[in-house]
């Protein structure tokens, strides 16, 4: 086994390395020279604003906004009614079922009282 050493940093990174082989030659590429014949493109210029300029952007902005806000509180409001609706439909109908089983009930009782009252008149 080795014996450990400690490190000193004792190495100075600003000099030049050492090479230990010759650095490759670097390829030579002919410098770019456009045609005489082909005019370069100036850059376009950077856009500027105004004041107004952002002032109107920014109220087109606020009332976009708005208009978005106002569309989806519309469309949220209508599924609230919708889905209220679809409940107070099927509590109507639920009354109109249990109304016809009662009004059954209640032909089938008058038919017991009154021939109750016949077996208690004539016996």
């Amino acid at each position: 086994m080795s014996i450990a050493r400690k490190f000193m940093f004792d190495r100075d990174f600003d000099a030049p390395a050492e090479a230990s082989e010759p650095a490759p030659a670097e390829p030579t590429v002919p410098p770019y020279e456009p045609d005489e014949g082909t005019q370069s493109e100036p850059e376009p210029e950077a856009p500027t604003y105004t004041e107004e300029d952002l002032a109107s952007a920014r109220a087109e902005g606020v009332a976009a906004g708005r208009a978005e806000a106002a569309a989806e509180t519309e469309a949220a409001i209508e599924q609230r009614i919708a889905a209220t609706l679809d409940a107070i439909t099927t509590a109507i109908e639920a009354l109109l079922d249990n109304r016809q089983v009662d009004a059954q009930a209640a032909a089938e009782n008058a038919v017991a009282v009154g021939a109750a009252v016949v077996r208690k008149a004539f016996p």
